[in-house]
């Protein structure tokens, strides 16, 4: 044994001893298989009859198996009462209080750990023993509703989740689990989330300001957008009307100069809107084929006039150009272009403005294109680099004044770049003028060319009956003269409420809404005219055409949702609204009959093979197969693939049919896109028979293909 169990039992015998009283120890032995065990050692001293000390009778018992048992669960409690009390989490036990029928009451407090008393400032001493019912912190909502929780727990034998939970009489939010570790108790884990959920409530209060605050700047901008877009289209209308007549070469040029102003002064509202767009994300880049020389000499061409009135010479280089047929979008690669050119010449006051492009065609078919503006201007100052591409500020406050602007171009153009996956680099040296590089990355054109629109077309709009709903008094004498120029018959309402009235006594060819107007707006209007639940509504398949100076981005859905089939922004030119016009009235919206083949086929203007071909017909199957599945997005996406086919070929009636197609898809109206499907599919059979027919388009096409 160890020296410190032998005088330990030393002591307990001579204590024994001299106390003539019995004795109780416990020391580790030596067992036989040299391995330290526990004995529990028993005796009492005993005397002769004179009272003299004689010995001690005693026995040993191994107990090295309950020993060892008990000190595992010593450690065992300590370690567990350690976790227990160092649990970040607070942690609190209750045993179920029933009645006679076996129905919880209530709970009774057993156990807490010191988190818990943490969370919520209390005392445990003060909480064991107490009755859920008996806690004053709590409000009896919170102490009902945990005494559903628990009673739940206990009948299903299932763990329940408190999900942000807020104690109203604590005013604090927690999170936790409910369980039941054994019959008749309920253990309870609670995490603090007060100041998490209180900065998050505090956030999302913070969000919906910035969003108020958002909204009220979007409608400001759109109302004054409005506001000044109104009187601009009429002053556009007038000009292009007065354009009609014959003038003296002076007179049409001041005509093109006050063209030239409010194209100038839209520029600066686009300005602003696009800045405004582009801050809230709202921007999106539309993917087109376009002609890469063609739009770099109209922009060119834009510019030119004004570097005359300059006297600055503005040319233009290409440089290992291999792809021209390119797609991306042109429009706000235009504008990029436009402000850079813009400012160059702008800041120049002699010398010249050069435009350079490049190519350089990487892998998988993208180019990237380069394209630099160097003019001789008045240079930038090292210092003031930083505060090039910085909103509404320009290098210097005298430079405002002699130039005038709006100090968003630049902010703009980097941003429109990197939405495109582009960059601008600039370098300068001031008083010898500066140096912007751009780079963009573009892909090959996907789409075939198709065949041109034939001119001189506006006779075709002859007769043709429309209403223009509009208030301003000017634009209705510029939309009236500009329709009534195409020989178009105009009925005039001058409010939503009238336009709805004139819709249910006359069908129209088309309707032109504007969308602003007082007593009811254009969006109302066309809901109305829309509802097909009314007998006296000739109206409710007629496009409408949204005439509007609202330009910001969501518009457009906006007026889709409405029922509005499109919409142009004001001022109206009087070449975009042809267009429009030829776009929809060319269609015939007005009955769903099967296409006579004389105006389906024309072996001269039908330019597709037997792959085109199998393409549609692949096409309206696909449409078929899905027209179950009420998946209404791929449907659309697969209508506008087989409209634009149809366009391809040239085949005007069919393409017009899927159009209506997609419209009826996009609105949902099932039963309408059901009858229109099946009219393509009966046309699309004559077409293909006729066209197909003994092999004649196999052999023309060769023909063309030698």
């Amino acid at each position: 044994m160890s020296e410190e169990d032998f005088n330990y039992y030393q002591e307990s015998l001579f204590n024994a001893i001299e106390n003539e009283c019995s004795f109780r120890l416990e020391i580790q032995l030596l067992s036989q298989q040299n391995t330290d065990r526990y004995f529990m050692g028993i005796g009492h001293p005993y005397y002769d009859e004179m009272g003299e000390y004689c010995g001690i009778v005693g026995l040993f018992l191994d107990v090295n198996d309950a020993r060892l048992t008990e000190i595992n669960l010593l450690n065992s409690r300590r370690k567990y009462q350690l976790l227990f009390d160092s649990l970040i989490s607070g942690f609190i036990y209750f045993r179920g209080i029933y009645d006679e029928h076996n129905d919880l009451l209530d709970a009774e407090i057993i156990e807490l750990n010191p988190a818990l008393e943490k969370i919520f400032g209390l005392e445990k001493d003060c909480l064991i023993g107490m009755r859920l019912s008996q806690v004053q912190f709590l409000t009896e909502a919170d102490k009902s509703n945990s005494v559903q929780y628990f009673r739940r727990i206990l009948n299903d034998n299932q763990n329940e989740s408190l999900v942000e939970y807020y104690l109203e009489g604590m005013n604090r939010w927690i999170e936790g689990s409910i369980y039941s570790p054994e019959p008749g108790f309920i253990a309870l884990l609670v995490t603090d989330i007060d100041s998490k959920k209180r900065t998050e409530i505090k956030l999302k209060h913070a969000m919906e300001r910035s969003e108020a605050a958002n909204r009220a700047k979007s409608e400001f901008l759109a109302n004054m957008s409005h506001e000044i877009r109104t009187p601009l289209n009429g002053i556009m209308g007038m000009i292009d009307l007065t354009m009609l007549d014959s003038l003296s070469d002076e007179q049409q040029d001041n005509l093109i100069t006050a063209k030239d102003c409010i194209y100038s002064l839209i520029g600066i509202i686009n300005d602003v809107l696009d800045f405004s767009k582009i801050e809230a994300g709202q921007m999106m880049l539309e993917l087109q084929d376009f002609d890469l020389i063609q739009l770099l000499e109209t922009t060119i061409k834009t510019h030119k006039r004004h570097a005359i009135e300059k006297k600055l010479a503005l040319k233009l280089f290409y440089n290992n150009v291999f792809k021209t047929n390119l797609n991306g979008d042109a429009k706000r690669l235009k504008q990029v272009l436009n402000n850079l050119i813009s400012n160059a010449i702008k800041f120049t006051e002699k010398g010249e403005v050069t435009v350079f492009v490049t190519e350089e065609v990487q892998k998988g078919k993208e180019i990237i294109l380069n394209i630099t503006v160097e003019d001789t201007g008045i240079g930038i100052e090292a210092e003031n680099y930083d505060l090039l591409f910085k909103s509404f500020t320009q290098i210097d406050g005298s430079y405002t004044r002699q130039y005038g602007g709006t100090g968003l171009g630049l902010v703009i153009t980097q941003k429109l770049l990197n939405m495109m996956d582009g960059n601008i680099r600039f370098d300068s040296v001031p008083g010898s003028g500066s140096r912007f590089h751009i780079s963009v990355p573009l892909k090959e054109k996907i789409q075939k060319d198709k065949p041109k629109a034939h001119e001189g077309l506006e006779m075709c709009l002859k007769n043709q009956s429309i209403l223009l709903v509009e208030d301003d008094r000017v634009n209705q004498i510029v939309m009236e003269k500009m329709l009534e120029s195409f020989s178009i018959c105009v009925d005039l309402a001058q409010n939503g409420k009238e336009g709805v009235e004139k819709a249910k006594q006359k069908k129209y060819d088309l309707i032109l809404m504007d969308v602003q107007m007082p007593v009811m707006d254009g969006i109302q209007a066309t809901k109305q005219i829309r509802e097909k639940d009314k007998n006296r509504n000739l109206n409710a398949q007629t496009p409408i055409i949204a005439l509007t100076a609202f330009a910001l981005e969501g518009d457009r859905t906006l007026f889709k949702n409405s029922g509005m089939d499109d919409y142009v922004s004001k001022p109206v030119e009087r070449q975009q609204l042809f267009k429009l016009l030829m776009r929809y009235l060319k269609s015939d919206f007005k009955n769903e009959k099967i296409v006579e083949p004389s105006k389906v086929h024309s072996s001269k203007e039908v330019l597709f093979n037997q792959e085109l071909a199998h393409e549609i017909s692949e096409s309206i199957n696909e449409i078929e197969k899905i027209y179950n599945q009420e998946n209404y997005l791929l449907l659309e996406i697969i209508a506008h693939q087989l409209k634009e086919m149809f366009e391809r070929i040239n085949a005007e009636e069919l393409r017009s049919l899927t159009f209506k197609l997609e419209l009826a898809i996009r609105k949902k109206k099932a039963t309408d896109a059901l009858a229109m499907l099946e009219n393509i599919k009966k046309n699309w059979e004559i077409m293909n028979s006729l066209i197909f027919k003994n092999g004649e388009a196999d052999e023309k096409n060769t023909n063309r293909r030698r």
